[in-house]
């Protein structure tokens, strides 16, 4: 599937989607093989393996039902194959220790590989109370 240079937004939409549906691994197939990810508690994952090994567990436990929504809140194309986005992400989570709803930043790093993009960094920060929206 190729996408649009322009779009690069649309890889957000798939893992919004694939997060809304409890499915790690197709979450885990907008990353990058090797993808770095750093959650809101400061853990760091390393390749899609362990990105989708993670979210099994977490969709299956503590955002079990969540739904995510992700909107771009800026935009900076690095070169014509790697864009940065700024993204708002909140998720809501019906259930347990979790419950409720948690705003975060998020830096997304994204690269043309091949005929599709993939994050192959994603830096996600809790927002804390008082904090500027954008």
């Amino acid at each position: 599937m190729r996408e649009d240079p322009g779009d690069a937004a649309g890889v957000l939409r798939a893992m919004e989607q694939a997060w809304n549906k409890g499915n790690a691994a197709a979450f885990a197939a907008v990353f990058a093989e090797d993808a770095d990810l750093v959650n809101f508690y400061g853990m760091r994952l390393r390749g899609r393996k362990a990105i989708a090994a993670l979210y099994d567990m977490l969709f299956r436990s503590v955002f079990q039902r969540s739904r995510l929504e992700c909107a771009v809140a800026g935009t900076r194309q690095l070169c014509d194959t790697v864009v940065l986005l700024h993204v708002r992400m909140v998720a809501n989570t019906p259930l347990g220790a979790l419950a409720g709803e948690h705003e975060s930043m998020a830096s997304v790093l994204l690269q043309r590989q091949e005929t599709c993009w993939r994050i192959v960094a994603l830096h996600n920060t809790l927002v804390s109370e008082g904090a500027e929206r954008p």
